[in-house]
């Protein structure tokens, strides 16, 4: 498979670019400073330029986005939005503007985090980012399920395993794409 992977330098990125390599897939990885395939995901233009240098892709995974870790007393309203922006809508843009990149049956896999269940100090614009992300994801599969293509969110952990958020029956629009 051809994986387009926003975030591979990352930590969680960088552990699950090596697995899919092992596994045998074509990883093309991006991120804002990729020399080759830079992205921001905060801004729609970018999303699309890097589509449209990509061509036909089979699956796309992002374990990126940027999130304000402040205490929520503390943290600001152009903070949030900042938060929102730079994960949830990059995340939310790369799916509503790879639907025509990808091919039939392929799959976005959105990585959110534990902060939806587990709340920790300084986590609120992450819980508020990954929830949205999540509830976008288990929504935006049922409108997408005659494309063919499958969105999931999965919950990465401090341990760096992923747990699925969308797993559902296979007969439901609404799956996980599996476990890496």
């Amino acid at each position: 498979m051809k994986i387009l992977l926003i975030g591979d330098a990352g930590r969680l990125g960088a552990g699950l670019a090596r697995e899919l390599t092992g596994r045998g897939h074509e990883v093309l990885g991006a991120s804002r400073s990729h020399a080759e395939r830079s992205v921001d995901l905060s801004d729609p233009a970018s999303i699309d330029a890097l589509y449209s240098r990509l061509g036909q892709i089979d699956a796309v995974a992002c374990a990126a986005g940027h999130v304000v870790y402040k205490p929520s007393t503390a943290i600001t309203h152009d903070e949030y939005l900042s938060s929102f922006v730079g994960k949830a809508l990059g995340q939310i843009e790369l799916l509503r503007r790879g639907l025509a990149t990808i091919t039939p049956h392929g799959s976005f896999t959105f990585i959110t985090g534990t902060l939806v269940r587990t709340a920790i100090r300084t986590g609120s614009a992450g819980a508020m980012v990954n929830g949205a992300l999540e509830a976008f994801v288990r929504a935006a599969a049922m409108e997408i399920a005659r494309s063919g293509s499958t969105p999931s969110a999965r919950r990465s952990s401090s341990t760096g395993s992923t747990d699925p958020v969308t797993s559902s029956p296979a007969s439901s629009p609404c799956r996980s794409s599996g476990s890496y």
